[in-house]
């Protein structure tokens, strides 16, 4: 019988909170602490949650034969969740996020179908190819212009997507390295096409761009000096991840994604207090 960590697992339950915040980010960038007085938010934010559970399973049934291989151990290869109890997963997590959506805005609306629309292109054309990784980085960095959107003041949010981009195509470009040898046998990768050293130059370089764009929104006044402390910490963290990429992937991902996490709390920390 599976358990709620399994469940945890199987959507990427670290993934559901980055989303969460990354969408109160975005709204605290564009009206400070008065924009989670507003119930749109958290509703937002909950609609991306939705949604990135959905795009996750959905991934997940998308990649069973390669995680025989790579991750033999998650949920779904290993048969501690069956198949057949998830298969309906995608669809409802991705209608009830638009729902969410919608309560929020019309901007925001467009904005969720747009990541649902770009996820679901991942899945069904570009996730064999070189190209796999544009659309994950491109729905991750959605969420802070999103959040955004429902305050009515988008620019700072775009920034942090922007950086967020950068960071997520780094992290998926090591993840690729990572898994280089179960990829090879179902699917042509970025890292597959270009061979292991220049992979981890366009790796290293995404997250050298995302060390550019951190002290943006600071620089430009958008964001209170507290952020910066954050960015440069994070930075730190990128720059691990740029360094690492090539000898120890694994490494560098988690590196990436724990720079992500460090700018997002710093920015909630920094901006709601």
């Amino acid at each position: 019988m599976s358990s709620i960590a399994q469940w945890w697992t199987l959507v990427r339950g670290p993934n559901l909170v980055l989303a969460f915040a990354g969408v109160l980010a975005g709204a605290l960038a564009g009206a400070g602490p008065s924009g989670l007085q507003r119930w749109e938010v958290p509703v937002a934010a909950l609609g991306a949650v939705l949604i990135t559970a959905g795009g996750n399973v959905l991934n997940d049934l998308g990649d069973l034969e390669v995680d025989r291989v790579n991750r033999p151990a998650r949920p779904l290869p290993s048969g501690t969740i069956p198949i057949e109890r998830i298969r309906g997963v995608p669809r409802a997590g991705f209608s009830l996020g638009l729902l969410c959506a919608m309560a929020a805005g019309p901007l925001p609306l467009l904005v969720a179908a747009a990541a649902i629309a770009t996820l679901s292109l991942y899945e069904n054309r570009l996730k064999l190819g070189p190209a796999k990784n544009l659309p994950v980085s491109i729905a991750v960095g959605l969420l802070f212009p999103y959040g955004g959107l429902v305050v009515g003041n988008p620019l700072p949010g775009a920034l942090l997507g922007l950086l967020a981009f950068l960071a997520t195509l780094g992290r998926e470009v090591a993840k690729d390295l990572e898994d280089l040898s179960g990829d090879r046998r179902e699917r042509t990768t970025l890292a597959s096409v270009l061979g292991p050293r220049r992979a981890g130059l366009f790796a290293s370089g995404a997250l050298a761009g995302a060390i550019l764009v951190s002290p943006l929104p600071s620089l430009l006044g958008l964001l209170p000096p507290a952020y910066l402390t954050a960015a440069l910490g994070a930075d730190l963290l990128f720059l691990l991840s740029a360094a690492t990429v090539r000898a120890a992937p694994s490494s560098a991902r988690r590196f990436a994604k724990g720079g992500m996490a460090l700018a997002v709390a710093g920015l909630l920390l920094g901006v709601a207090i």
